[in-house]
């Protein structure tokens, strides 16, 4: 199983999400940005480095939600989704084809990639809990 953080990155009431390089896996869909975890870094260490490896942002975590666990063909993958904010940084696509600040309720519609359609769900269900 691999694991992989990904950053469901808040500011000023928009969430980014990036669409996967054509050179990718996935290529075309969209997925909430993060990357494979090294050994013996946590998941939070892991999506701060990964943003600011590939979106040149600095973010900063303060909410864990649940791993999403996704069979593809060749591999399993463990997605652990982190709620963050953005903190600085000027936003840079070094891996991804696009990337889009949008109101949580424009999300659904995108075409995502299978691993992140119940990491979205779980965020949009989240997100009326914390607003109730």
């Amino acid at each position: 199983m691999i694991l992989v953080a990904c950053a469901i990155i808040e500011h000023q009431n928009k969430v980014l999400v990036t669409q996967r390089g054509y050179h990718k896996a996935e290529a075309g869909l969209w997925e909430f940005p993060g990357g494979k975890l090294e050994e013996d870094e946590s998941p939070q260490e892991c999506i701060i480095r990964e943003i600011a490896e590939e979106l040149e942002l600095q973010i900063a975590p303060y909410a864990l939600l649940q791993p999403a666990d996704h069979q593809y063909p060749d591999k399993h993958i463990r997605l652990i989704p982190l709620v963050c904010r953005l903190t600085a940084g000027s936003l840079q696509l070094k891996e991804h084809a696009a990337s889009q600040w949008l109101a949580p309720a424009a999300l659904r519609p995108l075409n995502w990639c299978p691993a992140d359609v119940p990491v979205l769900e779980q965020y949009l269900q989240w997100l009326q809990k914390q607003s109730s």
